[in-house]
């Protein structure tokens, strides 16, 4: 009967943009831009509210430690930003 969070956002999305297009075109047919302006902006925050909840759902339960680099150069505040350079020239960990 429920839908996933995801799912349920969506849909959600979806259903706003169409409103949102329903009042850009409303708002530019009767000269009213306040109206057109409000259906762009709730336009591209459906989108937005989109995109988040299709990166939660990508990245699920992944723990922040997996992807987490841990390898990185450890620097002095005295060293030279020549040797610096070259060290994170020839390092993955940029």
């Amino acid at each position: 009967m429920f839908a996933s969070r995801y799912t349920a956002t969506r849909v959600a999305a979806r259903i706003g943009q169409a409103l949102a297009i329903v009042f850009a075109l409303v708002g530019l047919f009767s000269g009213n831009v306040i109206l057109a302006l409000i259906g762009g902006f709730i336009f591209f925050a459906a989108s937005q509210e989109a995109r988040v909840a299709k990166v939660r759902h990508a990245i699920g339960g992944t723990v922040i430690g997996t992807v987490m680099a841990n390898d990185h150069p450890r620097f002095d505040q005295f060293d030279r930003i020549a040797t610096v350079a070259g060290i994170l020239a020839h390092t993955d960990s940029t």
